[in-house]
């Protein structure tokens, strides 16, 4: 059962109390009205008997006389019975009349007034009494006009009194109102406040609405600040102030989502030989490099729509510019190898090789770490290069993507065996052949093309995995039989003892030098 709302309880309510306070008003105006009429009814009936007994005392109790002035008072009066009777009940005279009364009244409410009556006399004689009965009918109508009067004016104020109560009510039900849309936009993260309506108990809860309001509004907005530093700080790296790897995936992730994706070009920086800047000149000056690097990509991801410059990790850097082409890519590449060159006369550097870029483009619906691979394919070319140089994603690119990927390569291809030493003749002036040099590679593997010596050494020094190819080298250069008397190496300068040692050679190279050139066995640094 659907219980009836508060607006409804007080329109109930409101019609309940006037129908009661009309009902009573109007039935003690009925009842004061009969009250009253009976008592001048009664009032009237003795008056009357009265005086006609004291003019048919006068008269001796004459009989014409006495039916003289009974029929003239009953005919200028409002009677229904006039009777004179004798002592011994004989009536002498009698006058008398049918009323008409209203049917509807006289049932509801019943006029019972006392008939008058006074006795005569004749002389020291008793000549009978006068009875007299006034006739109610005139009482009634005046009663009904009265009623009808009342029923009228109680009619009009119940109507005044309704449209005030109603004014009142629909106020009430429009402050209600708006405490509830105020509720309802507090649910939606929507405040504002309302004015306080007139009624106290109403104003008390709207006080406190807007009390609720002022402190939701600061709490949330202090909370708003705090999800928005915090979410700052989680897509910002700490040292340089740009966007971290997450930022950058978040951005791709929304370009890529847009109806028919994006396209553009991505440019990997990585700042060289970072760990031993950091030894030679501190941690404030390398983080003072980085943060140089770091403003150089933001200012160059302004220049077009929804750029951004993102630091990766350690001395790695990636600049996003979607809808640009390659003209436009290879200029600003050409621009930052500029702005490199400059870091040392600032002194953010002491030596002229900075930073290396690699510039790939990508297309829609392209994966993210795909595209670093390419990129980063590019920046080990550009490393090989010189000082501050870049380069462009080449068409042969391995499939290897992150730094996880060419370790679990370098270290596959170690542990079994899979690199090889491709031969080359070094020949003198006397273009007689002088020893045979041997470069590390693997070869291809399935659907994977080979590996050439400058990647897989590149991407196993920054791993720090340089030992793993040097002791593969010097495995494969000792199991050479057929290449020839002399053969030559390159092993990395800091790993040839480690590597020596591990594979506990060194006797067999003493007894190889023995029989062999002393220049057969060439360290050369590859960094």
């Amino acid at each position: 059962m659907k219980h009836p709302t508060l607006i409804q309880r007080l329109w109930l309510l409101l019609l309940l109390l006037v129908f009661l306070a009309f009902s009573g008003t109007l039935l003690a105006n009925l009842m004061n009205a009969r009250s009253y009429l009976e008592q001048q009814l009664t009032a009237q009936n003795a008056n009357t008997a009265n005086s006609l007994a004291l003019m048919v005392s006068q008269q001796r109790a004459e009989p014409v006389m006495a039916e003289t002035l009974i029929s003239a008072t009953f005919d200028q009066g409002h009677y229904s019975l006039i009777r004179w009777q004798s002592s011994t009940g004989q009536v002498r005279v009698e006058r008398q009349r049918s009323t008409q009364e209203p049917g509807w009244l006289p049932r509801l409410l019943e006029l019972r007034p006392q008939p008058g009556r006074a006795m005569i006399n004749a002389g020291w004689m008793q000549a009978g009494d006068i009875l007299v009965e006034t006739d109610p009918g005139v009482a009634y109508a005046s009663l009904q006009k009265s009623l009808l009067q009342t029923l009228m004016w109680l009619l009009l104020a119940g109507l005044v009194t309704g449209a005030i109560g109603s004014r009142s009510i629909l106020r009430l039900r429009s402050d209600l109102n708006r405490v509830t849309e105020q509720a309802q936009a507090i649910s939606n993260h929507r405040f504002f406040q309302i004015p306080e309506p007139p009624v106290p108990e109403l104003a008390q809860v709207v006080q406190a609405m807007n009390r609720m309001v002022a402190h939701l509004q600061s709490y949330l907005a202090g909370l708003t600040r705090e999800v928005d530093t915090l979410r700052r700080e989680r897509l910002t790296d700490r040292t340089t102030g740009v966007a971290n790897r997450e930022a950058l995936e978040q951005t791709y992730s929304s370009l890529q989502a847009q109806e028919g994706g994006a396209s553009g070009w991505l440019l990997l920086l990585r700042a060289a030989s970072l760990t031993e800047l950091n030894q030679r000149l501190g941690g404030q000056r390398a983080d003072a490099l980085l943060k140089h690097l770091a403003q150089l990509l933001e200012q160059a991801s302004q220049r077009g729509r929804h750029g951004l410059a993102a630091r990766l990790r350690g001395a790695d850097f990636a600049l996003l510019c979607p809808e640009i082409d390659q003209t436009q890519a290879e200029s600003l590449a050409r621009q930052l190898a500029g702005e490199l060159a400059l870091c040392q006369q600032m002194g953010l550097s002491d030596q002229e090789n900075v930073a290396h870029m690699g510039l790939t483009p990508f297309a829609p619906g392209e994966s993210l770490p795909a595209l670093l691979g390419r990129a980063n394919h590019a920046l080990t070319q550009a490393e090989a290069q010189g000082v501050n140089r870049w380069q462009l994603d080449s068409s042969n690119a391995v499939p290897v993507s992150s730094e996880h990927d060419w370790r679990e390569l370098i270290e596959t291809a170690c542990r079994q065996h899979e690199l090889q030493l491709r031969w080359y003749p070094v020949i003198g002036r006397d273009r007689q052949v002088r020893w045979q040099e041997g470069m590390l590679y693997r070869p291809p593997q399935g659907s994977e093309p080979a590996i050439n010596a400058l990647r897989l050494l590149s991407h196993s020094l920054r791993l720090n995995l340089t030992h793993l190819p040097d002791l593969a080298a010097l495995h494969c250069a000792l199991q050479a039989h057929d290449v020839g008397p002399v053969r030559a190496i390159n092993l990395s300068r800091a790993e040839i003892r480690r590597a020596l040692k591990a594979l506990s050679v060194i006797p067999s190279l003493a007894a190889a030098a023995a029989w062999r050139s002393p220049s057969a066995i060439h360290r050369r640094a590859s960094c």
